[in-house]
């Protein structure tokens, strides 16, 4: 079965990762190797032979005697071969030690001097020495306890990356270690190579995370540590493991590197295939592209990135004109220009006290070159009267309790608005710089960190009100709001390089530029009939990323299935085993979040998960794991998958890249809605503000939150007060993805985290 699915299995999401965690499964389980490749020896030769180090070392004082002499775990995890032995990963070991902090911390660090080792020079693939701290040689010397040889195994003990393991090269001749590494020094320098596949693999991350106090800090001790059980072979046997899982891992690499290159020639063909379209400048040269791009199809739209680029392919060429044929019937575009500026300025005089953008030249003003028969250029500022936004004062809170929405960037996430996550009353706006922006009207971002690359347009279908990282523009002729917003999307990359950024980073777009931003402007008829040919092929674009979000879920079970298979685990059972108190609650979590608004996705679900458990108190008798996104229970996708066949709830797919999937509750949910009161019990009241909070965050904040609030409780749990700059860089140490968030993020959710009570 793995070998007839094997293609399916590395094309899934996280395909090779899958199978390189798969390959060391394996290995310490004895099912790597054939019988003909299997030892003959005895792994209780080497468990005797151990032991009688040990004694020696024991009897010279080299080596403290334990309480715990004994090889033998407490438990067997798994079955393992007959001439295999297991044994406790202390047993092996002439030092098993936490590392040391210098006196003065990272102040006595120094240019030249000793490496000094931390958790982030720690990865599974070896040490990785870029950046590493040093201390003094003085100071080295203090610390000998915690002196680093060649050969020891290095294991992160706190922290987010808690579990990452590497070997020290016998190239480094001397280093010492931070108190968040322990030391595991063998007494075999020939078990080297296969301990480490072992801590590394599966098994052994799975008991890490059992065994320790919390999601990402203060997890191992030293103790426990030593205890955790460990599958020995023999030597010889070893070695070929190890060898094996070099050649795999190997194999693996090359997977990887073609996958890339594979992802990478798609990507570029599409670009190409998708340049002469926008390129053709007669109608026999556009029809041969598109002629071309029409037999590449379904080679080239198996990847998201490159649906998007036929989404903005198809947006450009509608405001080329390429998209449907001119018509000379139509009644010419500047009739309609000259209709929308008489009707601008009647507005002008009709909206007194708004603050309209100026008119003057841009310095960067350019005509567009060419243009269709029955087209004219236009300047935005021609389209209607612009509005600037204001933020009423925070600190009158009844200014925040009214009906009218109150548009934000973060509300900017789709084409047509009516509504806002913040509503403000009458008497704000009045009492404010905030305007209210008559419908329709094209609202955009202007100011903001987004712009480094995407231009954020919706169009209102609603009285709003808006920020001052945004202007408003109101139509002067409301026929044309489709095109225009077509237009604008069309067109975001001109728009971008008008961007300007600040001495300190921050990104805006002059009023000039924004006010003199010239646009193609079709006869109203052609502009209806483009509208409507994008709303098709957008359409398309839909079905398109629909089926490739289908086919990636289905790839991931088929993956799922296939390595339970494998390992000889029943899906049935253990799934059964896994839920409990979690479904009645993620079955309330749904009822509840069902304003389209808002919406629930997979990530923000997890997060509150991890929330009700950890932050309420509430047992759901799960447990987390380091995530890219945060603290996530793997469990709950075999859990949505249960639950759409038992009826409890459904799961849609979300339809395009950035967008939210959406949780349905099922005709069979009543009876786990039923079972919650019994579950939630007395924090009712702060189960109903835990999600009213999360009703307010979009799902990266979610994530944020969540992941500064498990780096923080465990750090409480541990008993220790860290400073900020502990706890952001365990933020950025939690997974590469975090590098998404900067400083000031983490550092404002962080303060909002201490006001609030949340922590």
């Amino acid at each position: 079965m793995f070998f007839e699915h094997f293609g399916d299995l590395i094309n899934s999401p996280n395909g090779v990762s899958k199978v390189r965690s798969l390959i060391l499964e394996m290995a310490v389980q004895g099912r790597l190797l054939d019988a003909t490749e299997s030892s003959k020896d005895s792994a209780q030769r080497l468990i005797e032979s151990i032991a009688l180090t040990r004694q020696e070392l024991i009897q010279k004082g080299d080596l403290k005697a334990s309480k715990r002499e004994t090889s033998a775990p407490k438990s067997t995890p798994f079955p393992i071969p007959k001439n295999w032995n297991w044994s406790k990963i202390g047993y092996f070991c002439s030092k098993v030690g936490a590392g040391s902090t210098p006196l003065g911390g990272k102040k006595t660090y120094v240019a030249e001097g000793i490496p000094f080792l931390r958790s982030q020079n720690v990865w599974n693939t070896g040490l990785v020495l870029d950046g590493v701290a040093r201390i003094p040689a003085a100071t080295h010397d203090r610390m000998s306890g915690t002196w680093v040889q060649g050969k020891d195994i290095l294991v992160n003990i706190t922290g987010a990356s808690i579990g990452r393991s590497c070997v020290v090269p016998i190239s480094l001749t001397t280093a010492n270690v931070s108190q968040h590494v322990s030391i595991v020094r063998l007494l075999d320098d020939r078990l080297v190579r296969f301990i480490h596949l072992c801590i590394i693999s599966p098994y052994f991350q799975r008991t890490i995370m059992e065994v320790q106090v919390g999601v990402s800090r203060e997890g191992l001790s030293i103790a426990r540590l030593k205890e955790i059980a460990i599958p020995i072979p023999p030597v010889a046997e070893q070695e070929k493991i190890v060898a094996k899982v070099d050649e795999l891992m190997a194999l693996c690499d090359e997977l990887e590197v073609r996958q890339q290159e594979r992802r990478a020639v798609h990507v570029r063909l599409n670009t190409a295939a998708l340049d002469r379209l926008t390129a053709a400048e007669t109608e026999p040269d556009f029809q041969t592209a598109w002629t071309r791009l029409q037999k590449n199809f379904d080679t080239l739209y198996t990847l998201p990135e490159n649906v998007q680029a036929l989404r903005q392919t198809i947006l450009q060429l509608a405001v080329m004109g390429k998209l449907v044929p001119q018509d000379d019937r139509d009644e010419p575009a500047d009739n309609l220009l000259n209709l929308m500026r008489k009707h601008r300025d009647e507005h002008k005089a009709e909206l007194k006290g708004v603050s309209v953008l100026s008119q003057n030249t841009s310095k960067s003003e350019e005509r567009l070159t060419t243009l269709p028969k029955g087209w004219v250029e236009a300047k935005l500022s021609d389209f209607g009267v612009f509005f600037g936004g204001g933020t009423p004062s925070k600190q009158r809170a009844e200014f925040w309790k009214g009906r009218i929405p109150w548009v934000s960037p973060k509300d900017m996430k789709v084409l047509t608005i009516g509504d806002a996550r913040d509503h403000v009353t009458p008497e704000a706006i009045e009492e404010s710089s905030a305007k209210l922006v008559p419908s329709p009207s094209l609202l955009m971002v202007v100011r903001g960190m987004i712009l480094l690359h995407s231009f954020p347009v919706a169009i209102t279908s609603a009285e709003v009100t808006i920020n001052q990282d945004m202007k408003a523009l109101f139509f002067a002729v409301p026929e044309v709001a489709d095109y225009l917003l077509i237009a604008c999307r069309g067109m975001r990359n001109r728009m971008l390089s008008r961007v300007e950024r600040s001495s300190h980073g921050t990104c805006r777009i002059p009023t000039d530029e924004i006010s003199n931003f010239t646009i193609p402007l079709p006869p109203l008829s052609e502009q209806k009939r483009i509208a409507s040919k994008v709303n098709r092929l957008m359409a398309i674009c839909d079905q398109l990323e629909k089926d490739l979000v289908e086919q990636t879920e289905l790839s991931g079970l088929l993956s799922y299935a296939t390595i339970e298979s494998v390992l000889g685990q029943s899906s049935s059972e253990s799934l059964s085993s896994k839920f409990g108190p979690v479904v009645p609650i993620t079955c309330e979590i749904i009822n509840r979040r069902r304003d389209p608004r808002r919406p629930l996705g997979r990530t923000k679900l997890a997060k509150l998960q991890y929330m009700v458990q950890h932050r309420l108190g509430i047992d759901l008798g799960i447990t987390f794991e380091r995530h890219a996104h945060g603290p996530l229970w793997t469990g709950m996708f075999p859990l949505i998958n249960t639950a759409m066949k038992e009826g409890w709830f459904t799961y849609e797919e979300p339809t395009r890249k950035g967008h939210t999937g959406k949780f349905t509750p099922g005709e069979n949910i009543q009876p786990q809605l039923d079972a919650c009161p019994q579950i939630i019990g007395d924090k009712q009241a702060e189960f109903d503000e835990l999600l009213n909070l999360f009703d307010t965050l979009d799902t990266k904040q979610a994530e944020l939150l969540t992941t500064l609030y498990a780096i923080l409780h465990d750090f409480k749990k541990a008993g220790k007060d860290p400073s900020e700059e502990e706890i952001i860089e365990d933020f950025y140490n939690w997974h590469e993805e975090k590098k998404k968030f900067n400083r000031k993020q983490v550092a404002e959710m962080l303060t909002l985290l201490k006001q609030d009570g949340i922590l």
